[in-house]
């Protein structure tokens, strides 16, 4: 029998929790998620307890490990101040398979800036915990008719190119 995972998957495990080792940049990526573009002078304001060259070294380790992007950039008094974005996860550098355990590691990060991935904690009674599970089958049930049309789009010459992404719905931590 071989590993529970393969050595790819625990390198790519592996890469995303030394990106995300420090509790700055968790407080940084879900900032970014939750609130929208920020800079290092406005993350610095908002946190209190970290300065400004802080959070702009955790944002160039963010920025190089692929989950933030600068938005845009402003004058300040006659410096450039850049304002960065968190990249929504199905740009990020990392299988998809693991965009679950990053849910979990920060969550909340449902916004604008990353409408592809919504975490909601929730408390149910065992109705609830049925009710929810029939949801997740319609999500995926929905997911094939949307799948198929997008084929049908893809046979087109007009259309843009195929997007790989993995749907995860699923009710976690019911027992």
């Amino acid at each position: 029998m071989g590993p529970p995972i393969s050595y790819e998957a625990a390198d790519e495990i592996s890469r995303l929790m030394k990106l995300f080792s420090h509790p700055v940049r968790l407080q940084i990526i879900t900032a970014l998620a939750v609130d929208g573009p920020a800079s290092p002078t406005t993350l610095s304001e908002r946190f209190g307890d970290h300065t400004v060259g802080d959070c702009n070294y955790h944002l160039g380790a963010l920025k190089s490990g692929g989950v933030v992007a600068i938005d845009r950039s402003r004058q300040v008094r006659g410096a450039s101040e850049r304002i960065y974005r968190a990249e929504p996860r199905s740009r990020w550098p990392f299988e998809p398979r693991l965009h679950p355990l990053i849910s979990y590691m920060i969550p909340a990060t449902s916004s604008a800036a990353d409408p592809f991935s919504v975490t909601v904690p929730v408390t149910l009674d065992a109705r609830g915990v049925a009710d929810a599970v029939a949801a997740t089958k319609e999500v995926r049930s929905r997911a094939a008719e949307i799948e198929a049309a997008a084929q049908a789009r893809l046979q087109r010459a007009d259309s843009a190119g195929a997007i790989e992404a993995v749907l995860t719905a699923g009710l976690l931590g019911a027992t």
